[in-house]
């Protein structure tokens, strides 16, 4: 009977990993995310006729905070392919899942459109372009929105390339075990097939030519989408280390909910295949990318401090200053000084359900961090605008990420089986 082998001398016969594909989102996940669709549908609607800017606000934060989790998510099977990772290779089909969301991400962008004149300031107040880093063209409607989807567009197809060869060396064996439209989605993955060895072998030598572009295109394309839908915001401040900070959140938001949702999988589905080490390996990368990202976020405040210049400090004195402070010190203190404490232990970081704690803490943490990039840029209404509204939006989102997932989820093997960098021949690396 063939075996994966998932590092560390731990194998698992194939047909078990097959028999854990459920062929169906159970029921009560099903009715309970759609509740949570509708919620934020009917919280969205209700805030366009009582208050259009706190409902198109919320819209924003959500759609940064997910889609940077849902791209992040493809990346880390980027880097373990970049990295030679064997590691992180049976994690990597739980953390592209998220991947599933990108189609859902690419219309929830051109919705935004119809809330332009309640989010870009420079709509109604046109910028004075005199010694403005960025041209005039850059301030349009039309130009933001056309870049954006074409951009967008490409990187999106780039990380389904990405999930189409990393998933195809399994489709053969996944097809005899479901029914419907997921046997024939997974027959037209596999269609072609070669064989096993050939299929991984032409896999490794596709997703080796597409990582470097696909990492490169995660880079470029999230700075803009940084610079598009926050800097913008508050027209004349400009920090070139901003965009890094914000795509470097993403990948760390994509590192803490893989471990939340390898801990739901491992209690939950008895996916209980990922040895200690893996966890622990995981644990050290979510506490060394909390410092670095604390470490970004410090550097670009030490820069604005010592320049002083006003339109350097536009974007930190308000977020400084009531009624923003509580919430600038909440964000930093979730996603930086608690997780430093709660890591430091070498131990602790390879239990599960305490890793997928503190990463919970972490994902919670970078919601309000978006929410504090966006909303005191362009609400000036004097409290912090946190209720129902921005709640049912928030949870009309996370419904949304959940049935994508959980179609993914349903429908493909979670453990590789062929996996690109586990079978055919001896790799170099640390198994």
């Amino acid at each position: 009977m063939d075996t994966t082998h998932l590092g560390a001398g731990s194998t698992v016969d194939e047909s078990e990993i097959l028999s854990r594909i459920p062929g169906r989102i159970p029921g009560r996940l099903f009715a309970a995310l759609v509740v949570l669709v509708l919620l934020g549908l009917g919280g969205f609607a209700q805030g366009l006729t009582s208050a259009p800017q706190r409902a198109w606000q919320a819209y924003l934060v959500n759609f940064l905070f997910f889609t940077g989790l849902a791209a992040a998510g493809v990346i880390f099977g980027v880097v373990m392919q970049l990295a030679k990772g064997h590691w992180g290779k049976p994690l990597l089909r739980i953390a592209q899942g998220f991947g599933l969301f990108l189609p859902v991400s690419y219309v929830l962008f051109l919705l935004l459109f119809f809330g332009s004149d309640y989010i870009f300031p420079w709509i109604e107040n046109p910028v004075n372009h005199e010694g403005h880093p960025l041209p005039g063209s850059w301030y349009s409607v039309n130009a933001l929105w056309t870049r954006g989807a074409i951009f967008l567009l490409l990187l999106y197809i780039a990380c389904f390339a990405f999930i189409y060869y990393s998933l195809r060396p399994d489709m053969a064996a996944a097809t005899d075990h479901l029914q419907g439209w997921r046997r024939r989605l997974t027959a037209w993955i596999s269609r072609g097939w070669r064989g096993d060895e050939d299929e991984a072998a032409r896999s490794r030598r596709i997703l080796a030519r597409l990582s470097p572009i696909l990492m490169l295109g995660y880079v470029i394309i999230l700075s803009g989408m940084a610079i598009d839908l926050i800097m913008s915001l508050e027209p004349g401040w400009i920090s070139v280390l901003f965009p890094a900070y914000f795509f470097v959140g993403a990948w760390l938001s994509a590192l803490a909910g893989l471990a939340v949702m390898a801990a739901l999988f491992r209690r939950y589905m008895g996916l209980d295949y990922f040895a200690s080490n893996q966890w622990h390996d995981l644990g050290k990368l979510i506490f060394a990318f909390s410092i670095f990202w604390a470490y970004l976020w410090f550097s670009q405040y030490l820069v604005i401090w010592y320049g002083n210049l006003p339109r350097e400090t536009l974007f930190v004195k308000t977020r400084t200053e009531a009624p923003w402070t509580l919430l600038s010190i909440a964000f930093f203190v979730m996603i930086f000084a608690l997780p430093f404490v709660l890591l430091l232990p070498q131990k602790i970081k390879t239990v599960p359900p305490y890793l997928a704690s503190v990463s919970g803490i972490i994902l919670v943490g970078f919601w309000l961090e978006r929410f504090n990039m966006v909303v005191p840029s362009i609400w000036h209404a004097g409290s912090v605008p946190l209720g129902l509204t921005e709640l049912s939006i928030t949870l009309g989102f996370l419904g949304l990420f959940g049935l994508c997932y959980a179609v993914y989820a349903s429908t493909f093997p979670l453990v590789p089986i062929r996996e690109s960098l586990i079978v055919g021949k001896a790799r170099t690396g640390p198994y």
